[in-house]
């Protein structure tokens, strides 16, 4: 019975398809892309080239609305 389960679960296992390493790459880019774009803000002032901490639209960091400008 192990020999049988073991065979069928290795059966099962040949036909189950991985990330190919182009794949990966092009994963990696578009986090790479989207982490620069949307999640940091390039620059050489203080503060700048840090990740944010949180994000949300309309909302401060700790869920309190944010002030408006006018």
């Amino acid at each position: 019975m192990k020999n049988f389960t073991f065979t069928i679960l290795f059966c099962i296992s040949a036909y189950v398809n991985a990330q190919t390493s182009i794949q990966n790459l092009d994963k990696y880019w578009a986090y790479r892309d989207r982490m620069r774009k949307d999640l940091t803000k390039i620059g050489s002032e203080a503060g700048a080239s840090i990740p944010i901490s949180a994000r949300s639209i309309g909302f401060a960091f700790d869920g309190a609305p944010a002030k408006q400008c006018k």
